[in-house]
Formats: C-alpha cells, structure tokens, sequence
C-alpha cells in the first residue's frame, strides 16, 4: 500500500511502559504494540487474532489505557513500518493449531464431512463465558465447552449445564468441509462474536467421540 492508504491510528499507553496503536476505525485494521525500554522494534496484532482481541478489550471495552498523542512519543520509540501493512516480520504470530488425526483421512470425522451430501456438515459449537471474569477480569470470552452434530443435542446439553451459577452458555452453528484432503472449519457467513474462542482441533477431537459406527 502506499502512504495514502495508511488508515488513522489511535494511540494509547497502558500498564504504565506499552504502546499501543489501533489502526483505523476502533482497531478493525490491527493493533501496533511497543513495550518502553523493552522493545528492539514495533510488532503488529493483525485484526481478529487473539492479541488483537486482548487488546481490543483492554482499551474500547474496560477502558484500561490513556489515549495519547503520537507526537509525545517522539525519542521515546522507533519509526513505524514505511508499509501498510506492515511486513510479516513484524506480526505478532499465533502459534498452530496443535496437530489431532481426527482431520485427516481415514479418521471417523473425515470420512462423515466426506459423505456430507453438500459437501458441508453443519456442526453446533457450545462454548461457556465465565461471567465474573467477563465483569472484572480481562475482558469478554467465551470457550470452547462441546460440539454436536445435531442442533437439539446441544440444546439439551445447554440445558443440563445452565444449573451452573456464574456461567452463560451459546450455540454457535459452523461447517466442516474436506480442503487439502483434511477437515476444514468454515465460519464465513456464519453468526459468530470476536468473543468467540474455539478451533477445528477442539470441534473434531469432541465429535470424534460422538461417532459409535
């Protein structure tokens, strides 16, 4: 991208030695963080992963963090990148998804999203929000619980687990799809909240266990 393409960045300085600064509106294009004294050079959360969403929270929904003028940082940090965005070297990296054989071919789960008739299987995702950590602690999220290949499975599971005082449970509809001869997650169009936390892993491991046949 070139210089005029670059979106406006707020920025803020929290826990008294971190920089952050939220790239276009809200921080919907990513998040530059540098640590005072710390860093050897800025690093940048692109949006919707989980450093992003960590901070995202931190600023816009806590209110943890002192909006500041860029200027008042010269001397104090580097130059930014040149580019928009910024090169890979300078991403803040999520580590990958840890390796389970129930996405590969020959493994129950495959061989049922193989046959779906679509080529899709829908699945429901159940995840649990810990309400006191969401009023006090770091911020909204919401994890993974269970998986079902039937809405009303995960209904009556939702319903035996409400009991639990302090929890808030959500059904969240995704696909499974064959994609490079594996399992595939697809989530695009699908109802889901940047509070949303769970992965193909997570989702296949526990069908997994529903398949008896």
């Amino acid at each position: 991208m070139n210089v005029k393409s670059k979106p406006p960045i707020e920025w803020y300085e929290c826990d008294n030695d971190m920089i952050l600064g939220f790239c276009g509106y809200r921080g919907d294009r990513g998040v530059y963080r540098y640590w005072l004294n710390r860093s050897d050079n800025w690093q940048f959360c692109p949006a919707e992963t989980k450093a992003w969403d960590f901070y995202h929270q931190k600023v816009y929904l806590q209110g943890r963090a002192d909006r500041i003028e860029f200027g008042a940082l010269v001397g104090r940090v580097p130059p930014l990148p040149a580019q928009f965005p910024p090169p890979e070297k300078y991403h803040v990296t999520e580590p990958p998804e840890p390796h389970t054989p129930n996405v590969l071919p020959g493994s129950k789960v495959f061989e049922k999203v193989n046959y779906a008739p679509t080529g899709r299987l829908p699945v429901y995702v159940v995840l649990r929000e810990d309400m006191y950590e969401s009023m006090v602690g770091d911020g909204i999220f919401r994890y993974f619980e269970s998986a079902f290949f039937e809405r009303t499975a995960a209904e009556s599971y939702v319903k035996t687990m409400e009991s639990k005082e302090g929890y808030s449970f959500y059904i969240r509809e995704v696909s499974l799809t064959i994609l490079g001869n594996v399992v595939a997650l697809v989530t695009k169009g699908c109802d889901l909240s940047p509070f949303d936390h769970f992965t193909r892993q997570q989702i296949c491991d526990e069908l997994a266990k529903r398949i008896t046949i």
